[in-house]
């Protein structure tokens, strides 16, 4: 067993030394930053010795933080926003996503392709801290550029840090902003995969402007 395994190593080696360096980033960023979750089993206190050492000598506590949380007045709006938030990602992230791929699909010139799929994409690879300073040069009070505009046009500034009621919009168009391109790439990738002959079955079953769409219900319900 253990000889076939290191055969079998040996032979796919290239691939491997290929796919080591993301290995090796999903682990460092991904996986172990999840071992810091043991501090909400435990009531943590700084120690003098490191995060570490504050970590291992904190009081074990087990689900109490848990219990005040749930037990304050904010919890069901903590519960909401979360839920509300991350629905909102994900529904309109995956409509509009799929959208744009269509969109692009459509575009007869390829160079025009080419050129709107990067600038779709270029927000992807943006920080969200230089993401949060373009949003504050936009949403200033003193010298954001729609304050502005509204002063300008005679109406009165808006806070819109201070206004709760302007948060849910500005967190789901700024994720979509920043996310969306990067997602219509990958179904983008997906939809110029299909063959060609389901868009002309498609067509010759009535299909026009849909004709996407209805390529796109087929390739699901084709066996795999």
């Amino acid at each position: 067993m253990l000889k076939r395994w290191i055969r079998d190593l040996n032979r796919n080696r290239a691939m491997l030394l290929m796919v080591l360096p993301g290995a090796i980033w999903f682990l460092l960023f991904a996986y172990l930053p999840m071992l810091g979750t043991i501090i909400a089993f435990k009531q943590y206190r700084y120690d003098s010795g490191g995060f570490w050492a504050s970590i291992v000598n904190s009081k074990w506590v087990g689900f109490d933080n848990f219990k005040f949380l749930f037990s304050t007045s904010d919890a069901y709006v903590i519960t909401r926003n979360t839920v509300m938030y991350n629905a909102a990602f994900i529904v309109l992230g995956l409509v509009l996503s799929v959208a744009m791929a269509i969109v692009l699909v459509e575009i007869a010139g390829k160079r025009l392709s080419k050129l709107y799929q990067t600038a779709m994409f270029m927000p992807y690879f943006l920080s969200w801290v230089i993401v949060g300073y373009f949003v504050f040069s936009f949403l200033s009070l003193d010298k954001g550029l729609i304050n502005r505009t509204l002063e300008w046009l005679g109406m009165e500034r808006i806070n819109w840090y201070s206004e709760p009621g302007y948060w849910f919009v500005i967190l789901v168009v700024i994720f979509l902003w920043k996310m969306v391109g990067y997602n219509s790439v990958v179904y983008l990738a997906a939809i110029m995969g299909i063959d060609r002959s389901l868009y002309e079955a498609a067509m010759i079953d009535g299909a026009a402007s849909g004709a996407r769409f209805a390529t796109l219900r087929c390739r699901c319900s084709l066996p795999s």
